[in-house]
Order: structure tokens, then sequence, then C-alpha cells
């Protein structure tokens, strides 16, 4: 178990240095030669690991024995000396734990050379598995950070894990595959989702993985803080989408100069009405802005970046009405463009199309109509082919809607499909 724990020595965030009584290297961790300053054990100068020989070991009744190594150029360490003995051969050899000076934290009260009590109050998660992805060290960490007791993963294969829904994924799989680092976001059958970092540790010889050292840190709260910060996103953009509607409803409602109680009242109608899609009657006189009503319904509306088209239905001859409000292929009829013409309903998808003077409407017409509005389709004369329409209808008149339908000349399903909201203006 120690040469695994020596296996495993990169991933300590402090130096450790192994010594005989000769002063030669018996082990060291990248940490101990990044705070030394070099890149390989063979480059430290004989004169510096004499002055490590040279150390007294702490006394275990004491508290940290520490004294400062220089390093030339300003630049020191802190060494806190331990000795242990090699059974087999009888020597007495140096274990020293490095700190880098300015930012020595005096946490450590155990030996050194104690690599399990090390890796275990590691702040971040351990998992360690063999070359077959076997697991053989979990500390407590992980445990916290995870979710997951290490009884349930020792000794166990990390297929088994996955297959059991303990986790969602092996990284340590994916590195026994590759051979290089890797990088994944790992979730517990807890939701929990932590940041797992593989690093294999290669055989010199074969180049074969024979361990792989995951880092584990929790990234729970730092997803829940994402997707918080979505949210509050969507809902900031969706205020602001209200107000920018809003803001273009009042400043389309400034063309009306009121005090009139009724007005106002209907004028708070029209701010509901434009948030929904439903078809709508406006009635009263001539020349009391039942035009100005529907564009503003509109402008209000989430229709307001399509088309606004107004159709005077008074205004068109009945014989060209059925082929403006339609359309038609080319050939439909005598004099007709040869390259068809889109209809005003055609013209009006996903926007409004306002029919000015409904009543005016013949009743073939108005029949017509009726089609398109519950079918929600148009087809051009000349043609079979119809056309699915995204619009939003809005019908005004001057005349007594219900006197017109007693005498026979206005539709009552038109009536009632068009009046789902009927909006009165005052004189």
């Amino acid at each position: 178990m120690h040469d695994l724990y020596l296996s495993v020595l990169d991933s300590i965030m402090y130096g450790i240095l192994a010594l005989d009584q000769n002063g030669r290297v018996l082990a060291l961790n990248q940490k101990t030669l990044d705070l030394l300053g070099y890149e390989r054990a063979g480059d430290i100068p004989d004169e510096l690991l004499e002055r490590f020989v040279t150390l007294k070991p702490a006394d275990s009744s004491e508290e940290d024995q520490l004294e400062i190594i220089p390093l030339g150029k300003g630049r020191k360490v802190l060494a806190q000396t331990f000795r242990f003995s090699n059974s087999q051969e009888g020597n007495t050899n140096k274990v020293f734990m490095l700190f880098e000076f300015d930012k020595f934290p005096r946490l450590f009260k155990k030996s050194p050379y104690d690599f399990e009590a090390i890796l275990e109050n590691t702040y971040d998660g351990l998992y360690i598995t063999d070359g077959q992805s076997n697991t053989i060290m979990v500390n407590k960490a992980y445990e916290r950070i995870a979710g997951i007791r290490r009884e349930e993963v020792l000794g166990k294969n990390t297929k088994d894990s996955v297959r059991n829904g303990i986790i969602d994924r092996s990284v340590s799989l994916e590195v026994i595959e590759k051979k290089v680092p890797v990088t994944i976001v790992q979730e517990s059958r807890g939701g929990k989702k932590f940041l797992v970092t593989g690093n294999p540790v290669l055989d010199p010889v074969t180049k074969e993985v024979i361990l792989v050292v995951n880092n584990v840190r929790d990234i729970t709260e730092l997803v829940e803080l994402r997707n918080e910060l979505h949210e509050r996103t969507l809902e900031a953009n969706r205020y602001l989408a209200e107000l920018d509607k809003l803001k273009a409803f009042h400043e389309h409602r400034s063309k009306f100069l009121t005090f009139n109680k009724k007005m106002l009242d209907i004028l708070d109608m029209v701010s509901k009405v434009a948030q929904f899609d439903s078809n709508v009657l406006i009635t009263g006189e001539s020349g009391v802005g039942k035009g100005l009503i529907a564009r503003l319904i509109h402008e209000g509306s989430s229709r307001r970046d399509g088309p606004f088209v107004k159709i005077n239905c008074a205004g068109i001859p009945e014989d060209l009405f059925e082929s403006e409000l339609f359309g038609y292929d080319p050939g439909a009829f005598s004099g007709a463009n040869v390259k068809g013409k889109k209809g005003l309903l055609e013209v009006a998808d996903k926007g409004t199309v306002f029919l000015d003077e409904i009543g005016d409407m013949s009743l073939r017409l108005q029949a017509k109509l009726l089609t398109v509005i519950e079918d929600k389709e148009v087809a051009r004369l000349g043609s079979t082919k119809r056309v699915r329409l995204q619009v939003r209808i809005m019908a005004a008149t001057n005349q007594d809607m219900a006197d017109l339908i007693e005498k026979k000349k206005f539709r009552h399903d038109l009536f009632f499909r068009l009046s789902t909201v009927s909006l009165v203006i005052p004189p």
C-alpha cells in the first residue's frame, strides 16, 4: 500500500521529499521540484540535499518544528523533518514536508509519511482506481461531495457503479482508454453534479496505465446558481418585453385626447384585449376612431411586427372584392395577372387584417369569410390549393348589426365569430 501512495504524491499540495541516511533521494513529488526550482531530481545539488540531511527530526511530543531553508535570490522554503526506519534494511531515513515560506498554512500535525492520512484529509475528493478501473481508494471528501459511501464502491469496478446507477459515467474508463488526463461533469444517483479530472499514472516501462487518480470538486451549487441566473434572465427579458409593449401602446394611445369616462374605460379595455389573439368587432358612428382603435390593438399585441392590412368593404366593387380578398392563380379569369396575385388575407399573414365597414359585405362573401375564419385557410380563385393563415381579424361598422341580422343581411354565425370581443365607441 505504501508504494500506492507514493504513486499519487503528485496530487498533494505540499512538497514531500524522502532521503536515505546518505542524502540520496528515495522519493519526491512534483510540488517539491516546483518549490526547490528544479525540473528533475538529479538536478538538485548535493549541497542542498546535505542541508536537508542535517536537519533535526521533529519530536512527536512537540508542536511543529520547522526550519527555514534558503534557496538563494530571496527564495526559501519551510521544512519539517521526520525520521522513519526501513525495517528490511535496518536503515534510518528522513522524510521532509516542504511548504512555500510565504504561504505556509500551519495545519498538519501528522507525520508526512502517513500518506493515507494526508489523502484522507484533503478538501477535494480523491477516487483512485487501478489499471482495470477497480476502486482501491476513496477519501471522505469524495463521500461528502458525491453522496456515495466508500463501502459501496471500494473493491468494485467503476463499470458496476455505472451499471447500478451509482454514477452516470466513469472517467477512469476514459482515462484508461485514452491514456491522457480527462475531465468530465459526473452526476451521482442523488442528482449531485461534480467536476472530475482523471490523471493516469503510467508504468515507466510498458507505458500502460497502472493507476488513475481522480480529483473531484463539487459543482452542484454552481450549477444551481447558473440555472437560477438563467431563470432570472428569462424573467427579466419577459418584463422588458412587457415594458416595451406597454410603452408602444401608450405612445399610440397618446393619439386619443379624451377626458370622457366611457372612452377612458374603452382604452383600458383595449390594453387588455391587445394581449390576446381574439377577433374583435368595433361599432360606433362614423368618425369616432374605429380604425385608430383597431391599430392601437394591433400595435399593443404580439403581432405588432407583422402587417396591419386595412380593407374597406364598402370601397371595393363586388365583382373585384373576392379576388382582392382571397387572391387568384394565373388564368383564373379574363384579365387576370399572368403571375397571379396574393389576396389581402394572405398579405396579412402573421399580422392583423382590419375589415372596415363589414356590414356592407355581401352574403356570398360573408359565407367564404366564415369558412376562412373557421378553417384558418384560404384558397385563391382558380386554385384547389389551400394556404394556412396565421392572422387576427378585426372588423368595424357604423351600422346596427342586430338590425342587419334581423333583416337577413348579415349572417348571425359570422357575427358570432367576429364579436368574440365587442367594443362600442361612444359618439
